[in-house]
């Protein structure tokens, strides 16, 4: 029995042969074996059939174009291959089939396209060879591009394969088939937009493939289907389209920015899309790649001449001002052209909002490109931008705040060209409002760009207002870093744009800067204010920054200074006070009058904050310290500063009061007191008199403190007392009396400071007696002090030890018998026989043997 091969092989021998006897170009024998091989068994042989068929035709189609066409059993018997169970023979007769196509040969579409459609467009995979199916697809591009209008009847069945062929796993097809799906709607336009539709969700499916090249296409192909099919699918590829820019292969993005500046310019229905399409053109302007961002900026300004071309007569009465560069400018910006403004203002109203909306997008790149979009976009919008700043602010305040950096910079630049367009007054009457009922970083930082980009005369009429705003306590004493940081660029803006005009607003922006310097919230901060501070210097043609100070430090003394008696530790006022005093340098003696008042009612015992009361004398113990700071100060103020301020300051905090706080405001409010006597001193009588008779019995209750430093100063302290009461003939004996019990305590003290400065204190009071000391009769007072230093002789500690036998020495001459006599008689119980000695034999030589040779 005959196989179904065999019967169709002798049938369509038959017809062949009845067809091809009276064409004489074809050679009949050759070809009669050649089709007889198409219909063998064996795989290689109809393999062979079909490449002897090649040779056969080829040659001949180029004679004779329509051979195929008369001799059509040829072309059934080519497309019988097509579905061969070799994978081979089905390849090489698509193969052939392309290469009848390209040699220009006239064929019946009626045959070939149901043979595609059966192998590339069923519901189930027909053709599992992937290079059989990018042959046959290169076949039906083949086509289309030959067969121009006379593919319509079979319009359908191309739309078909295509749906199915864009999706095909293999990447080579799905690109095949994007530029099939292109050359389609470029030759069949007027019929394309009925089927386009269909295209659109396959096309846009494969726009995320990992193959960028396939990415390409498939944009490509997006862009003709929509331009010659229905415009409609605009609204559904915009999406895909913008996440497309975000790609980071730049062919990719290139290829977006290419088909929108093509539908800008030639898409049917631009007019009802240029606001979907405007945005995609205008983030492509930014792009990270310098050559799209020129490509860009060539379609969207191509796009703007040929609207303006379009209508030309609805802005010919503003073509001639318009288009003329505006003096103030931002610098290094190209304007876009009349017709690309025109078309942002036109359709700002769509834009805006979809743009404030991403600003906010949970993905980070969207709200990077929409705030590098908004740069953009407020460059085209210009002045026309009025209407819509409020909208914007709203969506730049929040932005402000965005963790990612390149974000808040983007808007710090869109507000800077902000700036350049919309007039202070303008913005202000919408950002005030807003910060006055909450004030935070974000607004701060819009309000420094925007007025970074202002003209230097409408900064100027309206810098006092700003300046009077942000100087309100509740606007500039936050102690949050990034809100101290926008304030100081809100002031440096003022300076920059105003320079030397800024003067008529110092005295705010030095409060402003000084309050941040007071509160700032790192280190960065401090130096940006103290930058600050000095550029305002340099504006007021200062040569030292205290003659800044000088100038405006009292107004804000007074200010902060109002209720210096409800301070606490977290009081702003106080820390303002502190940041004045301690960096106004020699200007302090321009307000010691301010200075003394408020830290008289802050510091009394009444104010029950002991924390805040230890930094603020911690602050004036620092400036007492600082020498240079304080000395340049003309004695008659300075004199009458230090006696009220330790008579309403220091004394009432030296009385001992239960616990660690008051333990150290004790220990600082000492030394204070220590600092003022070591830098400066007293030099009036009333002061000697009233530390003698008044401050003395405090001090020496102090002594005795529990804390090693309050001790420690205190006995420091006394000695300062004691020198100057003495050199100014002020101190007596019962100064001396009084004293010498309550220091020689400290001599058994655990701490060897302390020990140390009680014996120097010693020292110096009875080798300095007052002139109404008389050692007879106080001849107890002085053996008492003897009896107590010769116990310490003897110390332990040899260095402490050898201390006191130099004061011993020193005080030998008072009464150099008694002494003798005592030495004489401990030495025998003493550890240390040679200091024992060594003060004997001084004793003898310097004293007992001057005595018995005048004798």
């Amino acid at each position: 029995m005959s196989s179904p091969h065999a019967s169709l092989s002798a049938c369509s021998v038959n017809v062949v042969e009845m067809s091809v006897i009276e064409d004489p170009l074809i050679d009949n024998a050759v070809l009669q074996r050649t089709l007889n091989g198409l219909q063998s068994e064996e795989r290689r042989k109809r393999k062979l059939a079909i490449d002897e068929l090649r040779k056969c035709l080829l040659s001949r189609l180029v004679k004779s174009p329509t051979l195929l066409r008369d001799h059509e059993d040829v072309l059934k018997a080519i497309l019988r291959c097509v579905s061969d169970q070799s994978e081979a023979c089905r390849e090489s007769s698509v193969n052939l089939l392309k290469e009848i196509l390209l040699g220009n040969a006239i064929v019946n579409l009626s045959l070939v396209m149901p043979v595609l459609s059966a192998r590339l467009g069923s519901d189930e995979v027909v053709e599992s060879s992937e290079e059989v199916r990018l042959a046959s697809v290169e076949l039906l591009h083949f086509v289309i591009k030959r067969a121009q209008k006379e593919i319509l009847p079979f319009f359908n069945d191309i739309i078909t394969i295509l749906k199915k062929t864009i999706l095909d796993p293999y990447p080579k097809i799905k690109k095949e088939s994007c530029e099939c799906a292109s050359s389609l709607a470029l030759t069949i336009p007027e019929n394309f937009h009925m089927q386009s539709e269909s295209l659109i969700k396959p096309l846009i499916q494969i726009s995320t493939h990992q193959q960028y090249r396939v990415r390409v296409s498939a944009i490509l192909a997006v862009g003709k289907v929509v331009q010659f099919g229905n415009n409609k699918s605009i609204k559904d590829v915009s999406g895909p389209l913008a996440e497309r820019l975000f790609d980071q292969s730049p062919q990719v993005r290139e290829s977006v920015t290419e088909i929108v500046g093509n539908w800008l310019v030639d898409l049917p229905d631009r007019y009802s899309y240029f606001h979907i399409m405007i945005p995609l053109m205008l983030t492509s302007l930014n792009d990270q790649s310098p050559d799209i961002q020129e490509k860009a900026w060539d379609l969207w300004n191509e796009a703007g001449e040929k609207w303006k071309k379009e209508n030309e007569d609805d802005i010919k009465d503003k073509m001639d001002f318009l288009d003329c560069l505006p003096d103030h400018y931002p610098a290094k910006l190209r304007r876009p052209n009349i017709g690309c403004r025109t078309l942002v203002k036109r359709n700002l109203h769509k834009i805006a909002p979809a743009l404030v909306r991403e600003l906010e997008d949970w993905l980070v790149d969207v709200r990077i490109k929409a705030s590098q979009l908004l740069c953009v976009l407020i460059l085209n919008a210009e002045t026309d931008l009025h209407q819509y700043v409020e909208q914007l602010l709203v969506g730049m305040y929040r932005a402000c705040n965005d963790e990612d950096p390149r974000v808040v910079s983007n808007i710090e630049r869109a507000s800077q060209i902000m700036g350049y367009f919309v007039p202070p007054t303008n913005y202000w009457t919408l950002m005030h409002p807003v910060m006055e009922d909450s004030c935070h970083q974000g607004h701060l930082r819009v309000l420094a760009s925007v007025m970074s980009g202002a003209q230097q005369s409408d900064l100027l009429a309206f810098s006092p207002t700003v300046a009077r705003f942000l100087h309100q306590p509740s606007i500039c004493r936050s102690r949050e870093a990034s809100y101290q940081s926008q304030l100081i660029k809100c002031c440096c803006a003022i300076m920059d744009i105003c320079g030397q005009d800024c003067v008529n607003v110092s005295q705010e922006l030095f409060n402003i800067l000084v309050t941040v310097l007071a509160l700032a919230g790192s280190d960065i901060i401090l130096e940006n204010a103290q930058a600050a501070l000095q550029k305002l210097q340099n504006y007021e043609g200062f040569q030292d920054i205290n003659d800044l100070y000088r100038k405006y430090m009292r107004q804000l003394l007074e200010d902060v200074s109002s209720a210096p008696q409800l301070w606490t530790i977290h009081c702003p006022e106080r820390l303002i006070f502190q940041s004045v005093i301690v960096n106004c340098g020699q200007a302090l003696s321009d307000c010691l009058d301010i200075m003394m008042s408020t830290l008289s009612a802050s510091l009394q015992p009444e104010n029950q904050d002991a924390e805040m009361k230890l930094k603020l004398l911690s602050t004036v113990a620092v400036i007492l310290q600082n020498a240079d700071r304080t000395h340049s100060i003309p004695a008659n103020l300075m004199d009458p500063f230090i006696l009220s301020f330790i008579k309403d300051v220091i004394a009432p905090n030296l009385i001992w009061k239960a616990g660690r706080t008051a333990e150290a405001l004790r220990t600082i409010t000492v030394s204070c007191l220590l600092a003022i006597l070591q830098t400066h001193g007293v030099t009036q009588n009333e002061a000697i008199i009233y530390l003698l008779d008044s401050l003395l019995p405090v001090i020496l209750a102090l002594v005795e403190d529990s804390a090693r430093k309050t001790r420690l100063y205190s006995l420091r302290s006394l000695s300062h007392i004691t020198n100057v009461a003495h050199v100014n003939k002020i101190l007596n004996a019962e100064h001396v009396n009084k004293l010498y019990a309550v220091i020689m305590k400290r001599l058994d003290d655990v701490d060897d400071s302390v020990r140390r400065a009680a014996v120097q204190i010693l020292c110096k009071l009875f080798s300095h007696l007052p002139d109404d000391y008389n050692v007879e009769c106080s001849a107890a007072h002085i053996e008492a002090v003897y009896s107590t230093l010769l116990i310490h002789l003897d110390d332990p500690n040899i260095e402490f030890g050898r201390e006191i036998l130099g004061v011993l020495k020193e005080l030998s001459g008072l009464k150099p018998k008694c002494l003798l006599d005592r030495v004489n008689a401990i030495q025998s119980s003493f550890r240390n026989q040679q200091a024992c000695g060594d003060l004997a034999l001084y004793i003898s030589s310097n004293y007992l043997s001057k005595t018995e040779s005048h004798d």
